[in-house]
This record gives structure tokens, C-alpha cells and sequence, in this order.
């Protein structure tokens, strides 16, 4: 059953694991070449998980089980935006990304990010996105970068600072502030399915009832399962602010 609807999705994207390559040797590069010296022993170990994450979730065929309901779709997302960047960040030495970042970008990146998954949830922009395959991967990629530099501040955090304390914590708000919207929409369209015409456009987005009744064993619950996706997409996203804010204070010697 499982390999009849997602027969075409088997697959392992080449092109994607090319660019781990690339970036593995650019990372190689910048370590023993140009040999910038390392904050910890660990970086490499974060830098090459949060990689082998991204291949995981975008070039194997566990991509699938995105489409199983938003629950697996929002766990997913979690895992890309808010764990894959901070690991890929923790596992650059300082000396490297600081060449690389701008002043003001993590703020640009957040409000970007921020209003494209708002809209990548939204039902009318979702279904036209996903109804174009070039634009929606066009689209996960830009929102994969804006998290990128979104989670710089919180990555790489600097002692010398004196409104450090005070300036993290206001970016940490505006995190949440910028991601509940999209968690709070995926809350509300089930409330009331009925008076909703929304909620029926994003329920048709993932795998249909009648298949979830084939492939689990217990009863699947459409509204519940759209609203314990938001629930868990902010709680997830809460969580590794508190564990990246742990494992950059400590690897700065904060």
C-alpha cells in the first residue's frame, strides 16, 4: 500500500548529496588548509550531523513520511528549520563565519523566514506552491537559508558584548513572536471544519484519511492531528533555542 501511493518518491537525490560533497570539502578546506582553528573538538561532529539531517529529510526517501499527516510534515519541518541550521552553525568555527555574516541579517532572515512559513501554511499560497515543483523547491530552499543566518545570533554569541544578556533575550522573543503565527493557524483551522472551508484545502495537502485508516493501527483524527502539529512545531522550536543557546554559551565560554 505504502509503496503504491509513494512509488515515485523512492528515491535518493543525487544532485543534493553532490552538494553535501561540495560542502564537506569546502569545510575540509577552511579547517586543514587555511587551518582556522577549531572553538571545540565537537565542531565537526555538529557540522557533518546537521548535514547528514538535511540528506535525511530532503534527499532519502524518508521524505515521505512528510506527507503521512501534519504531524510527520510539522516534525519534519522542526528538524530542518530549527535543529539542522543551529548544528551546521555550532559546527563553523567562529573564525570562518564571522567572514561570512553581515551586521543585521539575523533580524532580515527571522522576519523573511517568519512570513514564508506563515504563508507556506497558509492554504491558497500552500496548495499553488506545491502544485509547482521547481517553485516549491525554490521556496524550501530560500526558507532553509533565511534559517541559516536566522540562527546565527543565538549560535554564535559574543562575551565582549555588554547588551549581550538583554540582546538575546529580545531576539529569543522576537523568535517566538515571528513563529506562532504559522503554529497558531494550524491550531485554529480545525476548531470549527464545518464553517471552515481552509480547513478542508490544507486536510487535502497530506495523505487522505481513508489511506491513514489502511496504514495506521488507531483511528486517525484529521483535526487533531493539524492542531498537535502546531502545538509540537512550537514546542520543538522552543526547545532548541534553549538547547543552542546551552551549547553556544558553553563553547564560547560564556
Amino acid at each position: 500500500m505504502l509503496f503504491s501511493i509513494f512509488k515515485d518518491r523512492f528515491t535518493w537525490s543525487l544532485m543534493l548529496f553532490a552538494f553535501m560533497i561540495i560542502c564537506s570539502l569546502v569545510y575540509w578546506y577552511f579547517i586543514k588548509v587555511k587551518k582556522n582553528r577549531m572553538d571545540h573538538k565537537a565542531q565537526p561532529f555538529l557540522f557533518f550531523s546537521g548535514l547528514s539531517l538535511l540528506y535525511l529529510l530532503k534527499g532519502s526517501p524518508l521524505t515521505i513520511l512528510s506527507h503521512f499527516s501534519y504531524t510527520t510534515h510539522m516534525l519534519q519541518m522542526s528538524i530542518i528549520y530549527f535543529y539542522i541550521p543551529p548544528l551546521i552553525l555550532l559546527g563553523i568555527p567562529k573564525s570562518i563565519i564571522n567572514k561570512l555574516y553581515y551586521r543585521y541579517i539575523g533580524i532580515l532572515s527571522l522576519s523573511l523566514f517568519g512570513l514564508g512559513l506563515f504563508l507556506y501554511h497558509l492554504p491558497t499560497t500552500a496548495i499553488y506552491i506545491m502544485s509547482h515543483t521547481i517553485l516549491h523547491e525554490v521556496y524550501l530552499w530560500i526558507m532553509f537559508i533565511s534559517a541559516i543566518f536566522m540562527w546565527y545570533p543565538l549560535s554564535f554569541q559574543n562575551k565582549r558584548n555588554n547588551y549581550f544578556l538583554y540582546t538575546k533575550m529580545k531576539y529569543t522573543s522576537l523568535q517566538a513572536i515571528i513563529i506562532t503565527p504559522a503554529c497558531l493557524l494550524l491550531i485554529v483551522l480545525p476548531l470549527n471544519p464545518e464553517m471552515n472551508p481552509l480547513f478542508t484545502q490544507m486536510s487535502a495537502l497530506c495523505i487522505s484519511p481513508s489511506y491513514m485508516e489502511q496504514l495506521l493501527p488507531f483511528p486517525f483524527n484529521t483535526s487533531f492531528d493539524q492542531q498537535f502539529a502546531g502545538f509540537l512545531m512550537f514546542l520543538m522550536h522552543k526547545a532548541s533555542v534553549s538547547v543552542t543557546s546551552k551549547i553556544a554559551a558553553k563553547s564560547h565560554g560564556l
